[in-house]
Protein backbone atom coordinates (compact mmCIF):
# COMPACT_ATOMS: atom_id res chain seq x y z
CA UNK A 1 0.00 0.00 0.00
CA UNK A 2 1.42 3.17 -0.89
CA UNK A 3 2.76 5.30 1.87
CA UNK A 4 0.08 8.37 2.01
CA UNK A 5 1.44 12.16 1.98
CA UNK A 6 -0.22 14.51 4.23
CA UNK A 7 0.61 18.01 5.70
CA UNK A 8 3.83 18.46 7.83
CA UNK A 9 3.47 18.19 11.57
CA UNK A 10 3.07 20.66 14.06
CA UNK A 11 6.50 21.90 15.16
CA UNK A 12 7.43 22.35 18.57
CA UNK A 13 8.36 25.67 19.98
CA UNK A 14 12.39 25.39 19.59
CA UNK A 15 11.54 24.07 15.86
CA UNK A 16 9.46 26.90 15.27
CA UNK A 17 12.13 29.53 16.58
CA UNK A 18 14.75 27.64 13.85
CA UNK A 19 12.53 28.15 10.90
CA UNK A 20 11.70 31.88 12.01
CA UNK A 21 15.76 31.97 11.97
CA UNK A 22 15.94 30.02 8.72
CA UNK A 23 13.29 32.27 6.94
CA UNK A 24 14.99 35.28 7.86
CA UNK A 25 17.91 34.16 6.65
CA UNK A 26 16.68 33.00 3.45
CA UNK A 27 14.67 36.40 3.15
CA UNK A 28 18.26 38.69 3.29
CA UNK A 29 19.99 36.02 0.87
CA UNK A 30 16.94 36.33 -1.75
CA UNK A 31 16.83 40.10 -1.03
CA UNK A 32 20.90 40.21 -2.17
CA UNK A 33 20.72 38.61 -5.05
CA UNK A 34 22.27 40.12 -7.70
CA UNK A 35 20.06 41.72 -10.79
CA UNK A 36 21.84 39.77 -13.13
CA UNK A 37 20.80 36.54 -11.68
CA UNK A 38 17.22 38.04 -11.83
CA UNK A 39 17.42 38.43 -15.06
CA UNK A 40 17.56 42.68 -15.19
CA UNK A 41 20.11 45.43 -15.81
CA UNK A 42 20.96 48.71 -15.37
CA UNK A 43 20.37 49.87 -19.33
CA UNK A 44 18.80 53.27 -19.08
CA UNK A 45 17.82 53.55 -22.74
CA UNK A 46 20.05 55.29 -25.93
CA UNK A 47 22.90 56.38 -25.21
CA UNK A 48 24.80 58.33 -27.70
CA UNK A 49 28.72 57.46 -27.74
CA UNK A 50 29.61 60.69 -26.62
CA UNK A 51 27.88 60.80 -23.54
CA UNK A 52 30.31 60.40 -20.35
CA UNK A 53 30.06 56.87 -18.40
CA UNK A 54 29.72 53.18 -19.76
CA UNK A 55 27.07 52.80 -22.81
CA UNK A 56 24.00 50.35 -22.61
CA UNK A 57 26.71 48.20 -25.05
CA UNK A 58 29.31 48.59 -22.74
CA UNK A 59 27.46 47.57 -19.91
CA UNK A 60 26.28 44.64 -21.33
CA UNK A 61 29.55 43.32 -22.39
CA UNK A 62 30.93 43.56 -19.37
CA UNK A 63 27.84 41.05 -18.13
CA UNK A 64 28.60 38.93 -20.86
CA UNK A 65 32.20 38.99 -20.21
CA UNK A 66 31.83 38.86 -16.76
CA UNK A 67 29.24 35.41 -16.97
CA UNK A 68 30.75 33.72 -20.24
CA UNK A 69 34.27 34.12 -20.79
CA UNK A 70 34.09 35.59 -24.18
CA UNK A 71 37.91 35.36 -26.10
CA UNK A 72 39.75 38.81 -25.27
CA UNK A 73 39.10 40.10 -28.78
CA UNK A 74 35.45 39.29 -30.09
CA UNK A 75 33.47 40.07 -33.44
CA UNK A 76 30.23 42.05 -32.43
CA UNK A 77 27.26 43.51 -33.68
CA UNK A 78 24.09 44.50 -32.26
CA UNK A 79 20.59 45.45 -33.52
CA UNK A 80 17.18 46.99 -32.33
CA UNK A 81 14.04 45.52 -32.89
CA UNK A 82 10.55 47.07 -32.93
CA UNK A 83 7.87 44.56 -32.70
CA UNK A 84 4.65 45.18 -34.35
CA UNK A 85 1.17 42.59 -34.17
CA UNK A 86 0.33 41.50 -37.43
CA UNK A 87 -2.79 38.72 -37.46
CA UNK A 88 -2.55 35.40 -35.63
CA UNK A 89 -2.27 33.25 -38.45
CA UNK A 90 -0.44 30.09 -37.33
CA UNK A 91 2.77 29.88 -39.71
CA UNK A 92 6.28 27.77 -38.82
CA UNK A 93 8.18 30.64 -40.83
CA UNK A 94 7.79 34.45 -40.78
CA UNK A 95 9.43 36.13 -44.54
CA UNK A 96 11.28 39.55 -43.50
CA UNK A 97 11.48 41.54 -46.71
CA UNK A 98 15.01 42.93 -45.49
CA UNK A 99 19.00 42.07 -45.00
CA UNK A 100 19.92 40.65 -41.56
CA UNK A 101 23.43 40.79 -42.16
CA UNK A 102 23.29 44.33 -43.68
CA UNK A 103 24.72 45.49 -40.20
CA UNK A 104 28.28 44.35 -40.17
CA UNK A 105 30.66 42.98 -37.72
CA UNK A 106 33.23 45.16 -35.89
CA UNK A 107 36.25 43.71 -33.79
CA UNK A 108 36.44 44.48 -30.61
CA UNK A 109 38.70 44.23 -27.91
CA UNK A 110 37.02 43.20 -24.82
CA UNK A 111 39.18 45.10 -22.14
CA UNK A 112 39.34 47.82 -23.71
CA UNK A 113 36.38 48.62 -25.79
CA UNK A 114 35.74 51.23 -28.84
CA UNK A 115 32.35 52.39 -28.00
CA UNK A 116 31.32 53.71 -31.57
CA UNK A 117 31.92 50.22 -32.85
CA UNK A 118 29.71 49.07 -29.67
CA UNK A 119 26.89 51.42 -30.16
CA UNK A 120 23.79 50.15 -31.82
CA UNK A 121 22.95 51.57 -35.31
CA UNK A 122 20.23 50.02 -36.83
CA UNK A 123 16.68 49.13 -36.39
CA UNK A 124 14.57 46.03 -37.65
CA UNK A 125 11.06 46.23 -37.47
CA UNK A 126 9.78 42.22 -37.16
CA UNK A 127 5.83 41.45 -37.13
CA UNK A 128 5.17 39.05 -34.42
CA UNK A 129 1.79 37.26 -33.70
CA UNK A 130 -0.95 38.79 -31.42
CA UNK A 131 -0.58 37.87 -28.17
CA UNK A 132 -0.32 38.75 -24.29
CA UNK A 133 2.93 39.35 -22.46
CA UNK A 134 3.30 36.54 -19.77
CA UNK A 135 2.09 39.32 -16.87
CA UNK A 136 -0.94 39.92 -18.68
CA UNK A 137 -2.42 36.56 -18.69
CA UNK A 138 -5.29 35.35 -16.49
CA UNK A 139 -4.42 32.08 -15.45
CA UNK A 140 -7.21 31.83 -12.69
CA UNK A 141 -8.56 28.40 -14.12
CA UNK A 142 -5.76 26.73 -13.93
CA UNK A 143 -4.25 24.79 -10.78
CA UNK A 144 -0.57 22.71 -11.51
CA UNK A 145 0.72 20.20 -9.63
CA UNK A 146 4.52 18.73 -9.73
CA UNK A 147 6.41 16.42 -7.42
CA UNK A 148 10.75 17.00 -6.70
CA UNK A 149 13.39 16.85 -4.12
CA UNK A 150 13.87 19.37 -1.94
CA UNK A 151 17.76 18.96 -3.75
CA UNK A 152 16.38 19.44 -6.80
CA UNK A 153 14.22 22.61 -5.48
CA UNK A 154 17.38 23.73 -4.36
CA UNK A 155 20.15 23.43 -7.60
CA UNK A 156 21.91 25.93 -8.69
CA UNK A 157 20.32 29.02 -6.93
CA UNK A 158 16.51 28.05 -7.21
CA UNK A 159 17.26 27.10 -11.05
CA UNK A 160 13.85 24.68 -11.12
CA UNK A 161 11.84 27.38 -9.38
CA UNK A 162 12.96 30.54 -11.81
CA UNK A 163 11.28 28.16 -14.45
CA UNK A 164 8.64 27.90 -12.89
CA UNK A 165 7.90 31.81 -11.51
CA UNK A 166 8.44 32.76 -15.16
CA UNK A 167 5.37 30.82 -16.71
CA UNK A 168 3.59 31.19 -13.24
CA UNK A 169 4.25 34.58 -13.00
CA UNK A 170 5.37 36.48 -16.35
CA UNK A 171 7.18 38.34 -14.16
CA UNK A 172 4.21 39.86 -12.00
CA UNK A 173 5.16 39.78 -7.88
CA UNK A 174 1.66 39.04 -7.54
CA UNK A 175 0.90 35.53 -9.40
CA UNK A 176 -0.99 35.43 -12.67
CA UNK A 177 -4.13 33.61 -10.45
CA UNK A 178 -3.08 30.02 -10.76
CA UNK A 179 -2.24 27.65 -7.77
CA UNK A 180 0.59 25.60 -7.49
CA UNK A 181 1.04 22.40 -5.78
CA UNK A 182 4.45 20.76 -4.43
CA UNK A 183 5.27 17.76 -3.07
CA UNK A 184 8.48 17.29 -1.90
CA UNK A 185 9.58 13.26 -1.27
CA UNK A 186 10.56 12.95 2.30
CA UNK A 187 11.64 16.51 2.89
CA UNK A 188 11.93 17.89 7.04
CA UNK A 189 9.43 21.06 8.37
CA UNK A 190 12.55 22.81 7.80
CA UNK A 191 12.63 22.04 4.51
CA UNK A 192 9.25 22.74 3.54
CA UNK A 193 9.16 26.35 5.16
CA UNK A 194 12.52 27.23 3.54
CA UNK A 195 10.66 25.85 0.26
CA UNK A 196 7.57 27.49 0.67
CA UNK A 197 9.19 31.08 1.15
CA UNK A 198 11.51 30.74 -2.19
CA UNK A 199 8.09 30.29 -4.19
CA UNK A 200 6.63 32.94 -2.00
CA UNK A 201 9.29 35.36 -2.89
CA UNK A 202 9.09 34.46 -6.72
CA UNK A 203 5.73 35.70 -6.71
CA UNK A 204 4.15 31.78 -6.58
CA UNK A 205 0.96 31.15 -4.99
CA UNK A 206 1.89 27.53 -3.23
CA UNK A 207 0.98 24.83 -1.02
CA UNK A 208 3.83 23.05 -0.09
CA UNK A 209 4.10 19.18 1.01
CA UNK A 210 6.01 16.19 1.73
CA UNK A 211 5.80 12.84 1.73
CA UNK A 212 6.04 10.67 5.15
CA UNK A 213 7.99 8.32 3.76
CA UNK A 214 10.47 7.96 0.50
CA UNK A 215 8.10 7.09 -2.17
CA UNK A 216 8.33 6.33 -6.04
CA UNK A 217 8.25 9.08 -8.52
CA UNK A 218 4.83 6.73 -9.14
CA UNK A 219 3.31 6.91 -6.14
CA UNK A 220 4.45 10.09 -5.50
CA UNK A 221 2.56 11.56 -8.76
CA UNK A 222 -0.49 9.16 -8.33
CA UNK A 223 -0.62 10.62 -4.95
CA UNK A 224 -0.89 14.09 -6.06
CA UNK A 225 -4.80 13.89 -7.26
CA UNK A 226 -5.66 12.86 -4.24
CA UNK A 227 -4.21 16.28 -3.05
CA UNK A 228 -5.90 17.77 -5.85
CA UNK A 229 -9.22 16.66 -5.24
CA UNK A 230 -8.83 17.88 -1.46
CA UNK A 231 -7.15 20.87 -2.20
CA UNK A 232 -9.48 22.10 -4.63
CA UNK A 233 -12.79 21.36 -2.51
CA UNK A 234 -10.94 24.02 0.26
CA UNK A 235 -10.22 26.75 -2.72
CA UNK A 236 -13.93 26.11 -4.03
CA UNK A 237 -14.98 27.13 -0.61
CA UNK A 238 -12.84 30.22 -0.98
CA UNK A 239 -14.57 30.88 -3.92
CA UNK A 240 -11.57 29.67 -6.05
CA UNK A 241 -13.09 27.25 -8.51
CA UNK A 242 -10.43 25.38 -11.04
CA UNK A 243 -11.27 24.21 -14.66
CA UNK A 244 -8.07 22.73 -15.25
CA UNK A 245 -5.32 20.89 -13.15
CA UNK A 246 -1.93 20.39 -14.30
CA UNK A 247 0.04 17.35 -13.20
CA UNK A 248 4.08 17.90 -14.72
CA UNK A 249 7.36 16.61 -14.18
CA UNK A 250 9.79 18.88 -12.85
CA UNK A 251 11.33 19.31 -16.08
CA UNK A 252 8.13 20.86 -17.83
CA UNK A 253 7.90 24.50 -18.77
CA UNK A 254 4.72 26.18 -20.06
CA UNK A 255 5.59 29.01 -22.74
CA UNK A 256 2.50 30.41 -23.79
CA UNK A 257 -0.46 30.09 -21.11
CA UNK A 258 -2.83 32.18 -23.35
CA UNK A 259 -2.25 29.20 -25.81
CA UNK A 260 -2.81 26.48 -23.92
CA UNK A 261 -5.65 28.16 -22.31
CA UNK A 262 -7.08 28.37 -26.17
CA UNK A 263 -6.27 24.86 -26.60
CA UNK A 264 -7.84 23.77 -23.69
CA UNK A 265 -10.92 25.91 -23.32
CA UNK A 266 -12.09 24.33 -26.85
CA UNK A 267 -13.28 21.25 -24.53
CA UNK A 268 -16.13 21.28 -22.60
CA UNK A 269 -14.52 21.51 -18.82
CA UNK A 270 -17.43 20.17 -17.21
CA UNK A 271 -16.86 16.73 -19.00
CA UNK A 272 -14.32 13.78 -17.54
CA UNK A 273 -11.57 15.05 -19.95
CA UNK A 274 -7.93 13.52 -20.02
CA UNK A 275 -5.76 15.33 -22.02
CA UNK A 276 -1.79 14.88 -22.66
CA UNK A 277 0.83 17.33 -24.01
CA UNK A 278 3.73 15.61 -25.75
CA UNK A 279 6.77 18.28 -26.45
CA UNK A 280 8.72 16.36 -29.40
CA UNK A 281 9.49 13.16 -30.68
CA UNK A 282 11.47 12.00 -27.88
CA UNK A 283 8.02 12.10 -25.77
CA UNK A 284 6.37 9.49 -27.75
CA UNK A 285 7.36 5.76 -27.89
CA UNK A 286 7.73 4.78 -31.62
CA UNK A 287 8.01 1.66 -33.67
CA UNK A 288 7.49 0.41 -36.49
CA UNK A 289 5.01 2.25 -38.14
CA UNK A 290 3.28 3.38 -35.27
CA UNK A 291 3.15 5.74 -32.34
CA UNK A 292 1.74 6.31 -28.87
CA UNK A 293 2.31 8.69 -26.41
CA UNK A 294 1.38 8.42 -22.63
CA UNK A 295 1.56 12.46 -22.29
CA UNK A 296 4.63 12.98 -22.69
CA UNK A 297 5.16 14.58 -18.50
CA UNK A 298 2.45 17.18 -18.62
CA UNK A 299 -1.32 15.75 -18.04
CA UNK A 300 -4.39 17.81 -18.08
CA UNK A 301 -7.26 16.23 -16.08
CA UNK A 302 -10.92 18.30 -15.53
CA UNK A 303 -12.77 18.26 -12.26
CA UNK A 304 -14.62 15.20 -12.83
CA UNK A 305 -11.60 13.37 -14.25
CA UNK A 306 -9.90 14.17 -11.06
CA UNK A 307 -12.66 12.68 -8.81
CA UNK A 308 -13.10 9.70 -11.29
CA UNK A 309 -9.55 8.59 -11.46
CA UNK A 310 -9.05 8.59 -7.41
CA UNK A 311 -12.04 6.19 -6.69
CA UNK A 312 -9.99 3.58 -9.01
CA UNK A 313 -8.98 0.19 -8.22
CA UNK A 314 -5.72 0.68 -10.35
CA UNK A 315 -5.10 3.92 -7.92
CA UNK A 316 -3.89 2.16 -5.08
CA UNK A 317 -1.03 0.33 -7.34
CA UNK A 318 2.22 0.20 -5.58
CA UNK A 319 5.70 0.77 -7.39
CA UNK A 320 9.12 0.05 -5.63
CA UNK A 321 10.64 2.05 -8.20
CA UNK A 322 13.70 0.96 -9.39
CA UNK A 323 15.05 -0.08 -13.13
CA UNK A 324 12.05 -1.22 -15.00
CA UNK A 325 9.58 0.98 -13.32
CA UNK A 326 7.10 2.48 -15.30
CA UNK A 327 6.66 6.50 -15.99
CA UNK A 328 4.08 8.23 -13.81
CA UNK A 329 2.07 9.01 -16.96
CA UNK A 330 2.08 5.33 -18.39
CA UNK A 331 1.40 4.07 -15.29
CA UNK A 332 -1.99 6.44 -15.24
CA UNK A 333 -3.24 5.79 -18.70
CA UNK A 334 -3.26 2.18 -17.97
CA UNK A 335 -5.10 2.76 -14.97
CA UNK A 336 -7.35 5.36 -17.08
CA UNK A 337 -8.02 3.20 -19.95
CA UNK A 338 -8.48 -0.29 -17.94
CA UNK A 339 -11.23 1.18 -15.63
CA UNK A 340 -12.72 3.94 -17.83
CA UNK A 341 -14.02 4.94 -21.30
CA UNK A 342 -12.31 8.26 -21.28
CA UNK A 343 -9.57 8.54 -23.79
CA UNK A 344 -6.02 10.75 -23.34
CA UNK A 345 -7.12 13.80 -25.91
CA UNK A 346 -3.72 14.81 -26.98
CA UNK A 347 -2.15 18.03 -28.11
CA UNK A 348 1.23 17.33 -30.19
CA UNK A 349 3.45 20.49 -29.74
CA UNK A 350 6.71 20.13 -32.16
CA UNK A 351 6.26 16.74 -33.44
CA UNK A 352 3.24 14.49 -34.33
CA UNK A 353 2.63 10.89 -35.98
CA UNK A 354 1.42 12.39 -38.70
CA UNK A 355 4.31 14.19 -39.70
CA UNK A 356 6.69 12.74 -42.45
CA UNK A 357 9.11 11.33 -40.07
CA UNK A 358 11.96 10.95 -42.51
CA UNK A 359 11.85 14.82 -42.51
CA UNK A 360 11.21 14.78 -38.26
CA UNK A 361 13.21 12.47 -37.07
CA UNK A 362 16.22 14.20 -37.83
CA UNK A 363 15.46 18.26 -37.16
CA UNK A 364 15.81 19.79 -34.07
CA UNK A 365 12.31 20.56 -32.96
CA UNK A 366 13.15 24.08 -31.84
CA UNK A 367 14.33 25.08 -34.72
CA UNK A 368 11.22 23.97 -37.21
CA UNK A 369 9.29 27.31 -35.85
CA UNK A 370 6.31 25.61 -34.54
CA UNK A 371 4.35 27.20 -31.43
CA UNK A 372 4.98 24.75 -28.25
CA UNK A 373 2.64 24.24 -25.67
CA UNK A 374 5.53 22.36 -23.70
CA UNK A 375 9.13 22.50 -23.43
CA UNK A 376 9.97 19.02 -21.43
CA UNK A 377 13.81 18.55 -20.54
CA UNK A 378 15.01 21.28 -22.42
CA UNK A 379 18.12 22.14 -20.62
CA UNK A 380 19.59 18.50 -21.48
CA UNK A 381 17.77 18.05 -24.88
CA UNK A 382 18.82 21.54 -26.29
CA UNK A 383 21.12 23.07 -23.86
CA UNK A 384 18.79 25.72 -23.25
CA UNK A 385 17.53 27.80 -19.86
CA UNK A 386 13.72 28.02 -20.58
CA UNK A 387 13.29 31.16 -18.59
CA UNK A 388 16.21 32.96 -20.00
CA UNK A 389 15.30 32.36 -23.67
CA UNK A 390 11.36 33.10 -22.50
CA UNK A 391 12.40 36.64 -21.23
CA UNK A 392 11.95 38.01 -24.44
CA UNK A 393 8.33 37.57 -24.70
CA UNK A 394 8.07 40.43 -22.00
CA UNK A 395 8.66 42.45 -25.23
CA UNK A 396 6.90 40.63 -27.79
CA UNK A 397 4.36 38.85 -26.19
CA UNK A 398 3.85 34.93 -25.30
CA UNK A 399 3.67 33.96 -29.29
CA UNK A 400 7.01 35.53 -30.37
CA UNK A 401 8.75 32.85 -28.26
CA UNK A 402 10.60 30.16 -30.75
CA UNK A 403 9.21 31.91 -33.51
CA UNK A 404 11.00 31.47 -37.21
CA UNK A 405 11.85 34.27 -39.37
CA UNK A 406 13.31 33.98 -42.68
CA UNK A 407 15.70 36.92 -44.18
CA UNK A 408 16.38 37.92 -47.84
CA UNK A 409 20.47 37.04 -47.28
CA UNK A 410 19.59 33.81 -45.81
CA UNK A 411 19.82 34.53 -42.58
CA UNK A 412 17.04 32.62 -39.71
CA UNK A 413 16.14 33.68 -36.37
CA UNK A 414 14.36 31.38 -34.13
CA UNK A 415 13.77 34.13 -31.50
CA UNK A 416 14.94 32.79 -28.20
CA UNK A 417 16.93 29.77 -29.43
CA UNK A 418 19.19 30.08 -32.68
CA UNK A 419 20.49 32.56 -35.47
CA UNK A 420 22.01 31.04 -38.15
CA UNK A 421 23.64 31.60 -41.61
CA UNK A 422 23.64 29.72 -44.69
CA UNK A 423 26.11 31.19 -46.53
CA UNK A 424 26.03 28.73 -49.66
CA UNK A 425 21.74 28.90 -49.66
CA UNK A 426 19.16 27.36 -48.06
CA UNK A 427 15.35 26.97 -48.97
CA UNK A 428 11.92 26.46 -47.10
CA UNK A 429 8.85 24.28 -48.58
CA UNK A 430 5.77 22.26 -47.43
CA UNK A 431 6.88 19.40 -45.94
CA UNK A 432 5.90 16.23 -47.92
CA UNK A 433 2.84 14.65 -47.39
CA UNK A 434 3.12 11.08 -45.55
CA UNK A 435 1.53 8.10 -45.54
CA UNK A 436 0.50 6.16 -43.16
CA UNK A 437 2.57 3.02 -42.33
CA UNK A 438 5.52 3.20 -44.95
CA UNK A 439 9.15 3.03 -43.88
CA UNK A 440 12.74 3.40 -45.43
CA UNK A 441 13.23 5.86 -47.96
CA UNK A 442 9.24 6.34 -48.57
CA UNK A 443 7.20 9.02 -47.26
CA UNK A 444 6.89 7.50 -43.75
CA UNK A 445 3.75 8.55 -41.26
CA UNK A 446 3.20 6.28 -38.45
CA UNK A 447 -0.23 5.20 -37.14
CA UNK A 448 -1.38 6.17 -34.05
CA UNK A 449 -1.75 3.66 -31.51
CA UNK A 450 -3.32 3.23 -27.96
CA UNK A 451 -6.18 4.83 -26.28
CA UNK A 452 -5.23 7.93 -27.66
CA UNK A 453 -6.95 10.52 -29.72
CA UNK A 454 -4.80 13.63 -31.28
CA UNK A 455 -6.41 16.53 -31.89
CA UNK A 456 -3.73 18.31 -34.10
CA UNK A 457 -2.64 22.15 -34.65
CA UNK A 458 -3.47 24.14 -37.81
CA UNK A 459 -0.13 25.44 -38.56
CA UNK A 460 1.30 24.92 -41.82
CA UNK A 461 4.98 23.63 -41.03
CA UNK A 462 7.59 24.56 -43.74
CA UNK A 463 10.50 22.61 -43.91
CA UNK A 464 14.24 24.07 -44.26
CA UNK A 465 16.56 22.79 -46.55
CA UNK A 466 20.33 23.64 -47.30
CA UNK A 467 23.67 22.35 -48.29
CA UNK A 468 27.43 23.37 -47.76
CA UNK A 469 27.84 25.92 -44.67
CA UNK A 470 26.13 26.94 -41.76
CA UNK A 471 26.91 28.95 -39.45
CA UNK A 472 24.89 29.04 -36.13
CA UNK A 473 24.74 31.13 -33.08
CA UNK A 474 23.05 30.29 -30.02
CA UNK A 475 21.41 31.93 -27.46
CA UNK A 476 23.29 32.27 -24.19
CA UNK A 477 22.42 35.38 -22.17
CA UNK A 478 19.49 37.63 -21.79
CA UNK A 479 18.46 40.77 -19.66
CA UNK A 480 15.52 43.13 -19.47
CA UNK A 481 16.57 46.97 -19.32
CA UNK A 482 15.11 49.46 -16.74
CA UNK A 483 13.12 50.51 -19.71
CA UNK A 484 11.49 47.39 -20.52
CA UNK A 485 13.26 46.27 -23.41
CA UNK A 486 15.01 42.74 -23.57
CA UNK A 487 18.62 42.52 -24.63
CA UNK A 488 19.66 38.78 -25.97
CA UNK A 489 23.05 37.60 -26.74
CA UNK A 490 23.65 35.28 -29.32
CA UNK A 491 27.19 33.68 -29.52
CA UNK A 492 28.91 31.32 -31.92
CA UNK A 493 32.43 30.47 -29.79
CA UNK A 494 35.49 30.80 -31.71
CA UNK A 495 37.67 27.64 -33.13
CA UNK A 496 40.50 26.37 -30.91
CA UNK A 497 43.63 28.29 -32.34
CA UNK A 498 45.48 24.95 -33.75
CA UNK A 499 47.89 27.43 -35.80
CA UNK A 500 50.28 24.55 -36.25
CA UNK A 501 48.46 22.11 -37.84
CA UNK A 502 45.79 24.26 -40.11
CA UNK A 503 45.57 27.74 -41.12
CA UNK A 504 42.86 29.91 -39.59
CA UNK A 505 41.81 33.86 -39.79
CA UNK A 506 41.42 35.50 -36.85
CA UNK A 507 37.88 35.55 -37.31
CA UNK A 508 37.89 31.74 -37.18
CA UNK A 509 39.50 32.22 -33.26
CA UNK A 510 37.69 34.64 -31.39
CA UNK A 511 34.32 34.35 -30.42
CA UNK A 512 31.28 36.21 -32.48
CA UNK A 513 28.71 38.17 -30.85
CA UNK A 514 25.32 39.24 -31.98
CA UNK A 515 23.15 40.85 -29.77
CA UNK A 516 19.15 41.79 -30.55
CA UNK A 517 17.55 44.97 -28.07
CA UNK A 518 13.79 43.71 -28.42
CA UNK A 519 12.21 46.68 -27.74
CA UNK A 520 9.73 47.05 -25.03
CA UNK A 521 5.90 47.16 -26.80
CA UNK A 522 3.78 50.09 -25.24
CA UNK A 523 1.12 46.96 -23.92
CA UNK A 524 3.91 45.53 -22.68
CA UNK A 525 4.52 48.12 -20.08
CA UNK A 526 1.24 48.32 -19.06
Amino acid sequence: MAVLISLPALPSKATRLVVAILVVILFIHTRCMSQAERGNITITGKLEPNNHGPSDEEQYLIRLKKQYGLTSDIAWTARRVRSFEQGSELNSVTYIDATFHSNKFHYINVATPNRRKLVTQELLDIAVPESPCPRQVDASDFLFAVSTTYEQVMEHEFTAVKDWARWMTGGNKYGNGATFILILDMANDLEVSKTSEVLKFYGIDAYVTSSTAHMSAINRYLSILQIIKSFSTTLASKGKHKKWYGILDDKIFLPNLSYLQQRLFSYNSNNELYVGLPSERSDWAIGQGYATTYGGGAVFLTSSAVSRIVELPCYQFEDKGGPGSKRWDSMLQDCVSKHTKMTMRVLPSFYSPSDNDNYSKDTDSYETGIQPLTLHHSDERHQLNPSVAHLVTDACGEACFLRRYRFRDNWVLVNGYTITEYPDGMNMADMPNSIAGLSGNEQAQNYVIGPVSIDEDSIRRKVLFWTGRRNVWRLVDSARGNNGDVWQAYVKRGAVDEGRLTKRNDEDIMDSVIVLIWEAAVSALQ
